[in-house]
């Protein structure tokens, strides 16, 4: 669980610029179909069942959506310091909380995972960094030289796949 950073954080070993999502661009054709799908969805319920509220939850989701994604997208800096992880000011992790990371990466995504250590409420649980302009093969050695190791049999969750095909 993130906790407060402590005044004196170590030594600092990396630090690179992120993002809270990654930027999608997206074109006249996924806003039509993007539409089409949740006004259809509403008329769909509304004529169908002749109810409001199922109707009414989904535009007021799509409206969220939109409203929390119309800005532009906000940076943070993620420093690795030899006690632990702050990412942005205010989120601190001690290096003993994770289990390791891994990466995705390819020419559409590029995130750092870290892995925390399961809990008996939450049996997995990771950190998803945007990685920006840095390549596994920058962000390896500082991560290893923290103490945590790369897990190379982990993988994307169905979940997350859709919503980056989907551009969300």
């Amino acid at each position: 669980m993130a906790q407060k950073a402590p005044t004196d954080l170590g030594k600092k070993i990396y630090t690179w610029e992120t993002c809270d999502y990654h930027p999608h661009r997206r074109g006249i054709i996924w806003y039509a179909v993007f539409a089409s799908i949740i006004f259809g969805t509403v008329g769909f319920l509304f004529f169908k069942y002749d109810e409001w509220i199922s109707p009414l939850s989904i535009l007021v989701i799509a409206i969220l959506y939109f409203f929390i994604h119309r800005n532009e997208v906000e940076t943070h800096t993620v420093v690795l310091y030899k006690e632990g992880i702050l990412i942005g000011e205010k989120s601190f992790f001690l290096w003993e909380e994770f289990l390791g990371f891994w990466f995705l990466y390819d020419e559409k995504a590029s995130v750092l995972n870290l892995v925390l250590r399961p809990t008996k409420n939450m049996p997995r649980r990771e950190i998803k960094l945007q990685m920006g302009e840095e390549t596994p093969k920058t962000l390896v050695k500082p991560l290893e030289k923290s103490g945590i190791k790369e897990l190379t049999n982990y993988q994307e969750n169905l979940i997350d796949l859709w919503i980056r095909i989907l551009k969300l």
